[in-house]
């Protein structure tokens, strides 16, 4: 009786000591996964921020000299599908981890974005693009085109507001966005995914994205090229 006893006991002890490692090792695999995801998130959020920041001193710059480069349109190109696909994933990321609440996002800035890199991709659609062609000017602003590049801006300008709004190491600087990623990276460090700040951006975002919509009475950004 004693012996089935210790016997019992044993089992028992060895049970629970298998139990707290199986518990211990998913702990720290998901530990892992979400360190992963954090440095995923930092490096994704500040690419989405650095892209807005350029995309806004590129229109400033066009509307400064009057005509659009290839650089101009290869850069925003870029930009812009940065601008499309970021949010969008992280969305997806959002709602997987239950982390979007009772936020809206329905997704108006990836058809937006989609459609602005496709307008800058048309200017450069037939050439290669590379450092000898970059400065050549492939656009003169007349009046219709300073009214879609200043279109534009503007709806960069909210996306920027955005930015300054939800992310630390962003600040306005005499009227222009700009952003330090040591601070950034200061104050998140290895928490981007358990702090909120991407979520309330790419929200914000969207938000802005469709308020601009309303307010100048457009179905998409392309009622803009087409006028």
């Amino acid at each position: 009786m004693f012996k089935k006893k210790n016997k019992l006991l044993l089992f028992t002890t060895l049970l629970i000591i298998i139990l707290l490692l199986v518990a211990y090792n998913q702990y720290q695999t998901k530990k892992m996964y979400e360190e992963h995801l954090s440095q995923t998130v930092s490096a994704d959020m500040q690419t989405l921020v650095i892209s807005i920041i350029k995309s806004d001193e590129i229109y400033k710059g066009i509307l400064d000299k009057g005509n659009i480069t290839r650089r101009d349109a290869e850069s925003l190109r870029i930009y812009s599908y940065d601008i499309l696909s970021i949010p969008q994933d992280y969305n997806g990321l959002a709602l997987e981890f239950g982390r979007m609440g009772s936020r809206e996002f329905q997704n108006k800035i990836a058809d937006t974005a989609q459609e602005i890199s496709h307008f800058f991709y048309k200017m450069n659609e037939d050439i290669y693009v590379e450092e000898k062609n970059l400065d050549e000017v492939i656009c003169e602003l007349n009046d219709e085109k300073s009214d879609v590049i200043h279109l534009l801006k503007e709806l960069n300008s909210l996306w920027s507001e955005a930015v300054l709004k939800n992310v630390v190491g962003a600040s306005d600087y005499n009227g222009n966005l700009e952003y330090d990623s040591e601070k950034f990276q200061d104050h998140y460090g290895d928490n981007s995914l358990t702090d909120d700040f991407w979520v309330d951006l790419i929200v914000d975002i969207d938000k802005s994205t469709r308020e601009f919509l309303t307010t100048h009475e457009l179905r998409t950004v392309n009622d803009i090229f087409n006028k």
